[in-house]
């Protein structure tokens, strides 16, 4: 009986057949524009060596196999990550998950496998990137790709400021509301999507009626507050005025909602799946002294939303 790594390799070989590969490893959570620098590398190493480019997809992090009281809410789904880095070009997206007998590979043992498996010739890394159960990187992982016969490239993945991008950072910008630089870093709109479900209907008593969101996974939300946002709904691309938080001007209701009124939209979506594109934060979360104060701010956040998504369609 084949062990499961050894399962998900046999796999792998399958898709991967006689072809000689070039590849890169991570988790990828976002795929923002560090990861994208890293993959168009590894394509275009790929081609100058004429192999093709392969990128092992983490699950999960391996942090949390490792660790397990570490978790941090993702930024993207796998699904997601996984069409985002196919959309890019890649010959081989194949999602590995990380377990307990990877956990206990030393980072020869692992490349070794994966030469027998993949037919990797070559790989492209992160300068903070660490392989193995020892933990390799830098010149000591060199030395080892070298005795290997595996070509190993590293990349500092910077953006346009020079400043280091990372799912973390990402992270942080997000609990602090910084949408636009949040989508500085992925390259595209943050994104939450879910299934819209029948809420309390308190906002059609103000004439602001919402779809009241629940997420498909947990991902990362932004910090509580109202957001100017697309909302895709099949192909139609609509305006919405997007809200995050415990409705604090609704008494005895502390719940966490995720809600969105969408902007001259009349329709039952009951049970449909909508994705809602972050653009900006409009303002923080306020407690009103009454419902028709909350009216009179929403008729004004309308208004700035309305302004936000015109200027993006200049």
């Amino acid at each position: 009986m084949k062990n499961n790594f050894e399962q998900q390799l046999i796999e792998l070989s399958k898709i991967v057949g006689k072809s000689k590969t070039a590849f890169c490893i991570g988790t990828f959570d976002g795929v923002h524009k560090g990861h994208v620098s890293l993959f168009k590398n590894l394509i275009s190493l790929s081609k100058k060596s004429n192999l093709k480019s392969l990128s092992l997809v983490f699950k999960k992090r391996p942090r949390e196999i490792i660790n397990e009281n570490y978790f941090r809410p993702y930024l993207s789904t796998l699904n997601h990550r996984i069409n985002k880095i196919n959309n890019l070009g890649l010959d081989f997206v194949f999602p590995l998950e990380f377990n307990q007998e990877l956990k206990k590979l030393s980072a020869e043992n692992f490349l070794q496998k994966l030469s027998k498996f993949a037919n990797i010739k070559s790989m492209i890394v992160s300068l903070n990137t660490k392989i193995g159960t020892d933990q390799m990187s830098g010149d000591k992982l060199k030395s080892l790709c070298k005795k290997l016969d595996i070509d190993v490239f590293f990349i500092n993945m910077k953006n346009i400021d020079k400043d280091i991008i990372s799912s973390s950072k990402i992270s942080d910008l997000l609990i602090q509301g910084k949408i636009i630089n949040v989508n500085n870093y992925l390259g595209e709109k943050y994104t939450l999507s879910g299934k819209v479900e029948k809420g309390d209907q308190i906002g059609r008593t103000i004439g602001f009626p919402t779809a009241n969101i629940k997420l498909q996974e947990k991902i990362q939300l932004p910090s509580d507050g109202i957001y100017a946002c697309y909302v895709k709904l099949g192909d139609k691309l609509l305006l919405g005025a997007l809200s995050i938080g415990n409705r604090p001007t609704i008494k005895n209701d502390s719940s966490h909602k995720i809600e969105v009124f969408i902007i001259d939209f009349k329709e039952n979506i009951y049970d449909e799946i909508i994705e809602l594109l972050i653009v900006d934060k409009v303002r923080a979360q306020v407690e009103f002294r009454s419902l028709d104060d909350l009216k009179n701010q929403m008729k004004k956040d309308i208004i700035k939303i309305k302004k936000i998504l015109n200027k993006e369609n200049e």
